[in-house]
């Protein structure tokens, strides 16, 4: 009875220490308490000398078509092996400690952006289509960009302001056409830029009846100048203005209507 026991007992022994050798455990593992972003998180994030492991909540990676990997410093690593579950992302690297931020692109309409994966929290980002802005961001914003790049964004988001708020004066006004059966009213309504499209009853123009401006851009080396209007900047939806003095000519599609500045 005895020898039994032990011999039972040497054989538990062994096969403990062959499934010990026989997995790897990880130099560093890094766990996490982070909020779903539309249902995607990150659970872990394991370093080994020579790989990275990252597991993602259920199903987010389903199908992911590109995965760039950054170091600390936000430059991309090149010479990177990676392999893609649905659930996990398998980086294969002799630098895979040097791994702090991520780049997937899942599919068309989905991007994942995560920073800071070796600490104590990442912080991330969700892009999904959405058919009216483009891909739309969700997430850690506000902690995802380092102050620097906050400022930088700041600025140039000022630059642009400025930029199209100089295009918009070019138009801003009340404009009609000779038979004065068709009014164009371009102005600000609650600080947004809009133009309002008034027409003579039976009167055709094809014009919405109110166009809100989503963005505005200038061609100075048109002649006469090019003010080009946007309602929808993801989808390059645009009316083209061209300024003769007093008149504007707005052509969209196939229209072509000229206009006189009354006010």
């Amino acid at each position: 009875m005895k020898k039994t026991t032990l011999l039972t007992a040497l054989l538990v022994i062994c096969m403990c220490l062959m499934t010990a050798c026989g997995k790897e455990k990880p130099l560093k593992t890094y766990t996490y308490n982070h909020e779903e972003i539309l249902e995607i998180s990150i659970e872990k994030t394991m370093i080994y000398s020579d790989k990275l492991v990252i597991e993602f909540s259920e199903d987010s990676l389903y199908g992911a078509e590109e995965v760039v990997c950054y170091d600390d410093d936000f430059n991309i690593m090149d010479d990177i092996d990676c392999s893609v579950a649905k659930d996990k992302i398998t980086i294969h690297t002799e630098c895979a400690s040097q791994i702090s931020g991520l780049y997937i692109r899942v599919n068309f309409d989905k991007e994942i952006n995560v920073r800071y994966l070796d600490s104590d929290n990442y912080a991330m980002i969700v892009y999904i289509w959405a058919d009216d802005i483009g891909m739309m961001p969700n997430g850690d914003l506000d902690t995802y960009y380092t102050e620097k790049e906050k400022r930088e964004r700041a600025e140039r988001e000022a630059e642009l302001e400025a930029a199209e708020a100089e295009a918009f004066s070019l138009i801003e006004g009340i404009w009609e056409n000779d038979e004065k059966t068709l009014r164009l009213e371009i102005m600000y309504v609650d600080e947004n830029r809009v133009i309002k499209v008034y027409e003579e009853e039976g009167v055709n123009s094809g014009l919405p009846a109110e166009i809100p401006i989503d963005g505005i851009d200038v061609n100075e080396e048109s002649e006469p100048v090019e003010v080009i209007v946007y309602d929808n900047v993801s989808w390059g939806a645009a009316y083209c203005f061209y300024l003769y003095n007093d008149n504007i000519e707005l052509k969209y599609y196939d229209s072509d209507i000229v206009l006189k500045k009354i006010q």
